[in-house]
This record gives structure tokens, C-alpha cells and sequence, in this order.
């Protein structure tokens, strides 16, 4: 991210929201093509981020993923509150799934993909924060449903999931 905060100008990006997309943004699709170019092989394997960055009363968040990011402050009453920084990027999210889905992928849970449960799509609610509690979450499959089976919508590496919209480009 650095080199990427040069290019842009230096500190003075900071102060720039636009820019600033653009970098997070170019930070992590780098580092994606620069995985698939090492000798590591992720063909199936890959892995969530989520960075913070702090300047002064900005504070700026790329998240690729499921990873998150919370905050917690002390408020007038002395107790602590806390809040999301961010928003999981998977199949639970309908915006997500569409994305995918225009990319190939096909959405469906283990049981789904199984036999043992219908196809369907409703999964909690549309928000962007559902956690699992069913632990067979929908997962995005390519035509073969036999893989790549990830429950994340984004991440950095992974090359078959790219296949099927799963992008290392943040929010």
C-alpha cells in the first residue's frame, strides 16, 4: 500500500476519498496478481484481509472477504460501545450472490448441493452482517458443483474461485 500512496502523491492522498478507494483498491488486486505469480500454488486457496488506517480523524477500511474489523469506544457513561467497520463479503448477501451469479457461479449449501434441502435462496437477512448459525452456509460452486465450495464472495488468491467472481477488489 505504500508504493500504491506514492503513486498517488504521497501523504496528501490521504485526504482524498476518491483516492484513496483507488488505492485500497490497487493495493489488493496487486497483491492478488502478485500471489498468482509467485510460486505458491492457490489454485484453491486463497485468503480474506481487511486493513485500517488511521489519519487523524479519517479512518479508512478495505476489507476483501469475511475478515472484520470492529471498533470500540468508551461512551459519557463510561461503557463500552462498539460497532462494525465493515460487512462480510459472502453468499448471504444478496448483492454479492448477484455479482457471482454473473460470473457463473452457482450458489447453494453442502445439503443443496447434496440432494438433502431444495434449492432456494434465503438465507437470513439481506444486511450484510448474518452469522452462521446454521453451519451449512451458502457457498458458490462452479458448474461442475464439485468446487471451489467457498463461502466468501472476495478474496486474494484462489484462482479457480476468480473463475466465478470471487475478486480480491476491497470495499
Amino acid at each position: 500500500m505504500e508504493k500504491e500512496l506514492q503513486a498517488y502523491g504521497g501523504l496528501e492522498a490521504l485526504e482524498d476519498d476518491k483516492k484513496m478507494e483507488e488505492i485500497y483498491t490497487n493495493s489488493f488486486v496487486k497483491t492478488n496478481t502478485m500471489l498468482h505469480r509467485s510460486n505458491v500454488d492457490d489454485s484453491l486457496s486463497g485468503t480474506t484481509g481487511i486493513t485500517v488506517l488511521i489519519k487523524g480523524d479519517h479512518l479508512y477500511v478495505g476489507n476483501v472477504g469475511d475478515s472484520r474489523a470492529v471498533v470500540g469506544t468508551i461512551n459519557q457513561e463510561g461503557k463500552l460501545k462498539y460497532g462494525a467497520l465493515s460487512y462480510d463479503q459472502t453468499p448471504f448477501r444478496r448483492d454479492e450472490r448477484e455479482r457471482c451469479k454473473l460470473q457463473g457461479a452457482i450458489v447453494a449449501s453442502m445439503d443443496q448441493i447434496e440432494g438433502f434441502e431444495p434449492m432456494h435462496e434465503e438465507w437470513g437477512s439481506e444486511s450484510g452482517s448474518e452469522i452462521d448459525e446454521s453451519g451449512d452456509p451458502p457457498r458458490l460452486w462452479d458448474a461442475s458443483c464439485q468446487r471451489p465450495g467457498c463461502a466468501f464472495t472476495r478474496s486474494i488468491g484462489d484462482a479457480v474461485a476468480e473463475a466465478i467472481g470471487v475478486y480480491a477488489e476491497p470495499e
